[in-house]
């Protein structure tokens, strides 16, 4: 089965998002990805109207969408200078609620890892995930380029060697052994280097 990728926000524009989906799902058998930082409505919204997709099963899963959130820390500082103008976790989270008990695949981008709140993130989420929760970090060029401008006290020490790799240490060993966790290329290796 071929799997396609949209990237929506919720300032997109709902009609076209839903002619595109809908083109790409109509007549075939794709599975689809909807990869979205979204706020409840949007996400409220999509459910209803993409509502018949659920319907059209593959073995034992709930239909062809995968709703992809896109959730990288629990904690609403952190997404204000990471993410700013998107949904906050909370909003996101209950997005994530929302697809999930409307009959949707849900899965979880939890990228980049940020912080520990990554551990909290898994749990608060993993029962509203019906396929997989992606954990993976940024390469040192991207922290290079945006260490500059982390506030100090929130996120700077995150990013330095030693704080670094005792965050990665407590995130592998708190979740090494979940099911739902898939770890990207970019983890081990540059967890490994930090040692």
């Amino acid at each position: 089965m071929k799997k396609i990728l949209f990237t929506a926000h919720s300032k997109l524009h709902m009609e076209q998002l839903l002619e595109n989906l809908k083109k790409e799902l109509d007549g075939n058998d794709s599975e689809l990805l909807l990869v979205m930082k979204p706020t409840l409505q949007t996400t409220m919204d999509l459910c209803e109207k993409l509502k018949k997709y659920t319907e059209a099963t593959i073995g034992d899963k709930r239909g062809r969408i995968i709703f992809v959130f896109q959730i990288n820390s629990v904690n609403t500082s952190v997404l204000k200078i990471i993410d700013p103008n998107t949904p906050y976790a909370v909003e996101r989270l209950s997005a994530l609620k929302y697809a999930f008990n409307n009959g949707f695949r849900t899965s979880v981008e939890a990228t980049p890892v940020i912080d520990n709140g990554l551990i909290e993130l898994v749990y608060k989420t993993q029962e509203f995930v019906t396929d997989y929760i992606f954990v993976d970090i940024v390469s040192e060029k991207y922290v290079n380029s945006i260490i500059d401008i982390l506030p100090k006290q929130l996120l700077r020490g995150a990013f330095d060697n030693y704080q670094r790799y005792n965050i990665l240490k407590e995130i592998q060993n708190a979740l090494s052994e979940n099911e739902k966790v898939i770890w990207g290329d970019n983890f081990p290796k540059s967890f490994q280097n930090t040692l």
